[in-house]
């Protein structure tokens, strides 16, 4: 009899942590699944998205469903495109922005330009995809952006011509004292 309680304690022990097992497998399942849903879901939204810019008869029409997409869907709270008017113009200068409420701050926005002779214009000419606050290695341009683009996590999209000339800039971010509001902008992240 006392061999078979210890037998069966002995099962039980084994069943507990099989359980335990079992029950941090299915918490990882559904953390992935859930991960996995909401990946689904951004990518049908860039799908709808995509449907828009295809369809949008202006090009003020493009800025604005890009910018609705970043504050929106991607649930960032500032975006900010900056566009050369023309090749012989110096400057790439802000054509559409959102997420800047404080009249402080769109005055902040409203003369601000990128001078294509400045050192921060040669580094997004010379970047190949995307640069982030946490992948800017000499912080020179996060803290450029921090200051003129009043934004603490951020993401900087250069727009290249068919030639691979930079004609444009993508920057999306957040600022620090409302990251709580928002989707937390990282490198690996969306």
């Amino acid at each position: 009899m006392e061999k078979t309680l210890a037998q069966l304690e002995e099962e039980n022990q084994h069943l507990q942590e099989q359980l335990k097992l079992l029950l941090k497998a299915k918490h990882e399942l559904y953390v992935m699944q859930s991960a996995s849903e909401a990946q689904l879901a951004i990518y049908r939204d860039l799908y709808e998205t995509g449907f828009k810019l295809n369809s949008a008869n202006a090009l003020s029409d493009v800025y604005h469903i890009s910018i609705d997409f970043i504050i929106y869907r991607l649930k960032l709270e500032r975006a900010i495109i900056f566009l050369r008017e023309s090749s012989e113009k110096e400057a790439l200068n802000i054509v559409a922005h959102e997420g800047y409420y404080e009249s402080e701050d769109v005055v902040a926005l409203e003369d601000l330009s990128l001078n294509a002779s400045g050192e921060h214009f040669k580094r997004l000419e010379t970047t190949e995809g995307y640069l982030t606050h946490e992948s800017d290695k000499d912080k020179t341009l996060s803290e450029w952006v921090n200051k003129s683009l009043l934004v603490d996590q951020w993401a900087l999209f250069p727009l290249r011509d068919e030639k691979g000339l930079l004609i444009g800039l993508l920057v999306a971010g957040n600022t620090e004292k409302n990251a709580d509001y928002y989707e937390v902008l990282e490198e690996k992240s969306r």
